[in-house]
């Protein structure tokens, strides 16, 4: 099994394989991994493992691919490791902390509009205003995709 920041380890075919029904980019990682946990494979992380991708990627290009992760996030749900991480974001976001944070993210995007059509310009700008504007736009794509708040 390979995955982003893991190293390559072979596995006995009744452990499990990648789940085909995810066709899109995304979290078919994740679910396997939590498949074989439960067949009782021993899973380490690494917080100082990093995984970098040298392609350079628009902005636009950023939004199409958080469009193929919402797409695979959709199958992920539907399975039982979905449906444990969707409890255990739940938790999270209901801390006031969070929601406060959702809320500055907002009001920001919002005030400094003009400045989203230099994200794709030669123009360095703070990596937190890249993640603003990214996390702004992909939680509206995927709270459309969900159906949330549509009338």
């Amino acid at each position: 099994m390979a995955g982003h920041g893991r190293g390559v380890v072979r596995l006995p075919q009744p452990c499990g394989t990648f789940d085909e029904d995810f066709r899109a980019y995304g979290f078919e990682d994740i679910e396997l991994g939590y498949r074989l946990q439960k067949k009782g494979a021993r899973l380490l992380y690494n917080p100082k493992a990093v995984g970098h991708h040298y392609k350079r990627m628009s902005f636009a290009d950023a939004l199409d691919r958080a469009k193929q992760v919402a797409v695979a996030r959709r199958v992920f749900e539907t399975k039982e490791a979905g449906i444990y991480l969707a409890e255990l974001e739940r938790r999270e976001q209901a801390k006031p902390g969070r929601q406060v944070g959702r809320m500055v993210v907002r009001c920001l995007v919002r005030a400094l509009a003009p400045l989203e059509l230099l994200l794709d310009s030669h123009i360095r700008l703070p990596r937190h205003l890249y993640r603003a504007f990214y996390y702004y736009h992909a939680s509206k794509l995927d709270r459309r995709l969900s159906g949330i708040g549509q009338k």
